[in-house]
């Protein structure tokens, strides 16, 4: 028997269970498909962390319903083909690189480290302190390092300031950005930032937006630093350190690979793309074959280059508002296809934890297409369009039920222990 759960349960809890594994203890059969015990144990326990639920029996069997809902759904998705459907496969392969993508910076990025004493407690410092900065600032990496040069032979920083900056505001104060709390500035300016000292000015470093020379005006201490504060706060603060050097390991992780792919644009056809893309009204054709962008030997094409940003999303394409974001989408797209390729190299697509996640954001995904395919799943804010959408739900679930075989071993339910 099949008890009724909430359709949109479905969609946070795919398991998936092979049925070729012996000795093992099932819980539930779906025509002959196994779920087994030992897989159902750790999603289970899953399922209650993120509902904030303690096991009992009703969560048990309410759990077990939900991926006996979505073994029939999947079932039925490859039984139709449907996991061969164009959409699909286009989606399964942005999965794919995604969670090869994830792999990778597991191993280059997110690498297990300890924080010294000194990091953790400058990091308690820096997040009771707020900062006065300034900058100089350009698109241009080769205009920063000649402001910089400039700038060490003796150049008056306020006229340099009024050279760089289009902004009225900055080009008359010097690049005055005023007083900062830790947490408000781009990662790679904050860290470089609040790592100075008073009056010290900043090597050129490049941030999300161009390049900055930065020079710390001054900074100030907001009330005490207490020890029983900072004892309180040292696990939370261990996490941010973590997080901090995670974040400055893939920004030189980009950088280092920028540099060895001898990245090249030709300006000229940057402008061009961009000022057509943003006309709508020029034809593009005439355009394709022009070279674009050369790296690691092979070159990107206008064409070829569209395309790559077709992959983008929306709101990242929202952002490209100049030649400079464009060049930095790029950038990001041949990044992205340099880790892929040293991915793949290293065989992290063979690793067990990669398939793992695979299989299962895959089926995740196959059975939020085959629901919205059959309008069971589109989101309302109508009390009436959800419950008509609820029946809907149903009326196919017992459907597939009824045409099923379902075994469930209630004795390995009840009698499991977490």
């Amino acid at each position: 028997m099949i008890v009724k759960t909430s359709y949109v349960f479905i969609l946070c809890f795919i398991l998936n269970f092979s049925c070729s594994k012996k000795n093992q203890i099932q819980v539930a059969k779906v025509d002959g498909q196994g779920i087994f015990l030992t897989a159902f144990k750790v999603r289970y326990q899953d399922f209650l962390n993120n509902q904030i639920q303690d096991d009992n029996l009703m969560n048990r069997y309410l759990f077990l319903n939900n991926v006996i809902d979505e073994t029939l759904f999947l079932k039925y998705a490859h039984e139709l083909s449907i996991n061969n459907e164009e959409d699909f496969l286009k989606k399964k392969e942005d999965i794919k690189n995604q969670l090869l993508l994830n792999e990778y910076f597991n191993k280059k990025v997110n690498i297990d480290f300890i924080p010294t004493n000194s990091e953790i407690r400058n990091l308690y410092k820096w997040q009771n302190t707020t900062i006065h900065v300034r900058h100089l600032f350009s698109r241009d990496k080769n205009k920063i390092y000649e402001l910089k040069r400039r700038l060490n032979l003796g150049a008056d920083w306020e006229g340099l300031a009024y050279e760089c900056f289009q902004d009225s505001t900055l080009k008359n104060n010097g690049g005055d950005l005023g007083w900062y709390k830790y947490g408000e500035l781009d990662t790679r300016f904050e860290i470089k930032a609040f790592a100075l000292k008073a009056g010290e000015i900043s090597e050129p470093i490049k941030t999300k937006d161009g390049y900055s020379i930065i020079q710390l005006i001054e900074s100030e201490l907001q009330g005490f630093l207490i020890e029983d504060d900072y004892q309180s706060r040292k696990n939370k603060l261990i996490e941010l350190a973590k997080n901090v050097r995670q974040k400055q390991n893939l920004i030189d992780l980009t950088d280092k690979t920028i540099q060895s792919m001898n990245v090249n644009f030709d300006e000229s056809v940057l402008n061009n793309l961009y000022q057509i893309l943003q006309s709508k009204q020029k034809s593009i054709e005439p355009f394709y074959n022009d070279k674009l962008v050369s790296f690691d030997n092979k070159y990107w094409n206008v064409f070829q280059s569209i395309e790559q940003l077709s992959d983008l999303s929306l709101r990242q394409l929202s952002r490209i508002d100049s030649p400079f974001y464009l060049k930095e989408a790029l950038l990001g797209l041949i990044v992205r296809e340099s880790f892929l390729n040293d991915s793949k190299k290293a065989n992290l697509h063979k690793s067990k934890s990669f398939i793992d996640q695979l299989d299962k954001h895959l089926n995740q995904y196959l059975v939020s297409y085959v629901m919205k395919k059959l309008e069971i799943t589109s989101p309302t804010d109508s009390l009436i369009g959800q419950e008509k959408i609820r029946e809907r739900y149903f009326s196919f679930r017992n459907q597939l039920a009824l045409e099923a075989n379902i075994l469930i071993d209630s004795v390995a339910i009840k009698t499991f222990i977490m």
